[in-house]
């Protein structure tokens, strides 16, 4: 999807999907997940963390932009989140960070 906005042209990949836990399958969440090629790590919100269950130590972690400014945060890291498509293929997601700051502008999210 590419619209844009003050700041120029946007260019995201906004997709809906399912996910699941290892522990609890069938407590099945639909969201809409960022397919962002240039990241190197997973982030879930807290409120999708609560729903599946998921709890996790609070750490230390970097954050990098592509624009060059780097910041110490801090999240809860939670293992075992399953995507689902809508095939029925299954992908594990590597361990994720629990961020509450997802920018999540509903005018991002695709519509037909």
């Amino acid at each position: 999807m590419c619209k844009n906005n003050d700041a120029g042209l946007l260019a995201t990949k906004i997709v809906r999907a399912d996910v699941i836990t290892s522990e609890v399958p069938e407590n099945t969440q639909r969201v809409y997940a960022l397919l962002d090629e240039q990241s190197d790590v997973s982030i879930v919100s807290p409120e999708l963390a609560y729903k599946l269950g998921k709890e996790g130590e609070k750490e230390k972690y970097p954050l990098s932009t592509c624009s060059g400014s780097k910041q110490v945060r801090y999240g809860r890291r939670v293992s075992g989140i399953i995507a689902k498509t809508f095939e029925g293929e299954q992908i594990e997601l590597p361990t994720s960070i629990v961020c509450d700051s997802i920018p999540q502008d509903k005018w991002e999210i695709p519509t037909p």
